[in-house]
């Protein structure tokens, strides 16, 4: 599970990179540095209140009986 998820934010990050760098147009740097720490902190945040979100109001499956044979 891990490995994927570390997977897709290195593919994040690269495909951001080339997004800032190749379609915005920013040459310098310090300033894509920057620019790619903000998208992927904005990314992170807005990741998480989408899990948190969901997860509140995702109904939960109810739990299959254990002791009972059907």
């Amino acid at each position: 599970m891990f490995a994927s998820y570390a997977g897709a934010v290195a593919v994040a990050g690269v495909l951001t990179l080339v997004f800032l760098w190749g379609v915005v147009g920013v040459a310098d740097a310090v300033e894509l540095g920057s620019l790619w720490l903000d998208y992927m902190a904005r990314g992170a945040v807005d990741l998480a209140g989408y899990i948190g979100l969901t997860s509140a109001l995702w109904p939960r499956p109810a739990r299959p009986f254990h002791d009972v044979e059907g």
